[in-house]
């Protein structure tokens, strides 16, 4: 019995550092001790496409706003939203309230000045022959007094009948002259009248369509204030936002694929206008305008999304965009040496969407990093590769 009791006391001293070496072991395979298992893969070389992705609106590049130069009441409108209208054609007209009893009271003006010249014409006539008369008769009795044929008072007399025929035709061409600035007036103050009434009425300067109609007949509007929009199909294009990150990549005349909501999947094609100098800073986003290069649906303010093909990396070393990590600061990847996690601060250039990241400095083609890890790294962990892509 004694020998069994021996035995017995040794297997339960046994027993507890056997279960501290299962314990040791189970923490360093698969315990919290145990090395963090990462995915690991080598950088590529090849050709590298960034497609830049935004929102945008289809707007029309000109919008031309139809309305009054003067306050007053809409008469009548002839066009409504969706009519296709040529350039000056009529499309309304303002009451012209009293205009019209001006322009015939002006008309009557230029009349009555017209005949007021005609008059003061006829008085230059008479005035200039009475005139004529009289300085011939003041010269006949100039040379008779020279001849002591008759008095030096008569002759004196005749000279001053003269002068004050010269007087009368200087008063009459006075007011010849000013008969015709009365002409002038009347007849300025008649276009005027006109060009007002003429104002009345809203003309399309362009060919376009009738985007909205902002007023209804009845309606009292003041100068300037919209009636009707009318926009030009042909200058529709789109206002997209794009990251400022993306955006250096961006040229005008870029190829991009347009998907409007109203039409699905179904994709349409257009190209890069030009990309606006002034950014949101704070969105910190920047505007690029797209046009449309062949038909498009006339549907303003709707959303879009579009995606610019920026010209291609031909050589570019790249990695999975997942692989590139911020740590202090800094944008890097993590390396393994000795089995412990190194991080290594590299230079990137584009970003695809379909997630590779182009490397411009940092990094070799031959040396390996991190993809994947199911925890957050830091320096100097263990880890243990586990798969390579």
């Amino acid at each position: 019995m004694s020998r069994l009791a021996g035995l017995k006391r040794k297997a339960w001293m046994a027993a507890p550092a056997a279960l501290i070496s299962a314990f040791v072991w189970a923490a360093a395979t698969s315990g919290p001790l145990a090395p963090v298992k990462v995915v690991v893969a080598r950088a590529e070389s090849g050709p590298l496409e960034q497609r830049v992705f935004g929102i945008g609106t289809v707007e029309a590049r000109y919008v031309y706003t139809i309305g009054p130069t003067q306050p007053g009441r809409i008469a009548r409108l002839l066009a409504d939203q969706g009519d296709a209208v040529k350039a000056g054609q009529l499309l309304g007209e303002m009451d012209p309230v009293d205009l019209d009893e001006r322009i015939a009271a002006a008309e009557a003006a230029r009349e009555k000045s017209g005949g007021a010249r005609a008059v003061a014409k006829a008085q230059v006539e008479q005035a200039k022959n009475r005139y004529d008369l009289a300085a011939a008769n003041a010269e006949r009795y100039a040379r008779l007094r020279d001849s002591a044929t008759i008095s030096a008072e008569l002759a004196e007399a005749k000279v001053a009948d003269a002068d004050l025929a010269k007087a009368v035709l200087t008063g009459a061409e006075a007011a010849l002259r000013i008969a015709g600035q009365e002409i002038e007036k009347a007849a300025a103050d008649l276009q005027s009248l006109r060009v007002q009434k003429n104002y009345l009425r809203l003309v399309s300067r362009y060919d376009g369509v009738v985007v909205s109609r902002d007023a209804e007949p009845g309606s009292t509007v003041v100068a300037g204030q919209s009636v009707l929009k009318v926009v030009d199909p042909k200058t529709l294009w789109i206002r997209a936002r794009v990251d400022q990150a993306d955006a250096g990549a961006i040229a005008p005349g870029q190829e991009v694929l347009i998907t409007l909501r109203s039409l699905g999947q179904h994709a349409l094609k257009g190209k890069v206008s030009r990309i606006e100098m002034l950014g949101d800073s704070v969105t910190v986003e920047r505007v690029v305008d797209i046009d449309f290069t062949g038909d498009a649906p006339l549907r303003l303010g709707e959303l879009a999304e579009v995606t610019i093909n920026t010209a291609p990396a031909k050589n570019a070393l790249h990695v999975p965009a997942a692989a590139v990590k911020k740590a202090d600061g800094k944008t890097g990847i993590w390396k393994i040496e000795g089995g412990k996690t190194v991080f290594c601060a590299v230079q990137t250039g584009i970003t695809t969407l379909d997630g590779k990241t182009e490397i411009t400095g940092g990094l070799r083609p031959d040396e390996s990093f991190i993809v994947y890890s199911p925890v957050e790294l830091r320096g100097g962990m263990s880890v243990k590769q586990v798969k390579t892509l």
